[in-house]
């Protein structure tokens, strides 16, 4: 192994060229290993390399500006080894360097909006309304009931789902009603997100939202009116409820369905989605 120490490499001449032939080329403060190591040396410094250049366990590397000054840039003490690929242009005027978790390094630009609003559905003849392919940074998501009808008796449920399929236990989560007579009832439900009145045939409208609270772990906040027609109509019922759920895993889906298995006859469902 051929080791040469040197405080300072000097070209004699603009433009000229130093190649060194060496296992170990030892700077001072830094250390470059390669086969062989062939740079162009200029005032400005080395301008190419033709193979890795390892800097010394903490050590940096410093740009210096044009007039003063310098950008520095320092691995962690204790940082894994990983490889940065930088875009292959410039990108345009205000994006930013996104990674992809692995090394890739590209130009994105930031969203003017973190709300998506998705396609309103009318679920006719059919017993469930099925929301898929909700992106893993979604934070918080709710759907907007409108005028929502089932064919006969049952309570409104909504089961979030991962990869896996929906899931249907490990809710904790209590929903209460209050009628225009002010009769009052509540229930806890373990099952799904439920809610308690049973509207079925009278229409239901307002909202429900999920939103993440730590890792898997959501949250669910149910706020639901309706005519009770049974009494007449602008006779009110009032639905809330509040709870969460550890779905142990990631949140890909939302499921609404009803306690009987009856189908939808009536009403639109949208659903909101926040990152």
């Amino acid at each position: 192994m051929s080791i040469l120490n040197v405080n300072q490499i000097q070209p004699v001449g603009s433009g000229q060229t130093v190649t060194i032939s060496a296992t170990n080329v030892d700077a001072g403060s830094a250390t470059v290993t390669a086969g062989t190591f062939s740079g162009n040396l200029s005032s400005s410094g080395i301008s190419t390399f033709s193979d890795t250049v390892n800097v010394g366990a903490g050590k940096s590397i410093r740009l210096y500006g044009a007039t003063s000054g310098y950008s520095e840039i320092i691995a962690a003490a204790g940082s894994a080894s990983t490889t940065f690929t930088l875009p292959a242009n410039g990108g345009s005027a205000s994006q930013y360097l996104q990674t992809d978790g692995a090394g890739a390094l590209s130009w994105q630009t930031v969203s003017t909006s973190n709300l998506t609003r998705g396609t309103a559905v009318t679920p006719t003849a059919q017993s469930t309304i099925d929301f898929t392919g909700i992106e893993s940074d979604v934070r918080r998501i709710t759907l907007i009931l409108d005028d929502l009808t089932f064919s006969t008796s049952g309570n409104i449920q909504f089961r979030l789902g991962t990869s896996g399929g929906f899931v249907s236990s490990g809710y904790n989560f209590v929903s209460g009603y209050i009628y225009y007579n002010s009769v009052a009832d509540s229930a806890h439900y373990t099952t799904s997100f439920q809610e308690r009145a049973g509207f079925f045939t009278r229409p239901t409208s307002g909202r429900v939202c999920f939103e993440n609270i730590t890792g898997n772990l959501w949250s669910c906040a149910m706020n639901l009116g309706g005519d009770y027609t049974a009494a007449g109509a602008g006779n009110g019922v009032f639905v809330g409820g509040g709870g969460s759920v550890d779905l142990g895993g990631t949140l890909t889906q939302v499921r609404i369905l009803n306690t009987g298995g009856n189908n939808f006859t009536a009403g639109t469902v949208n659903i909101l989605t926040e990152v």
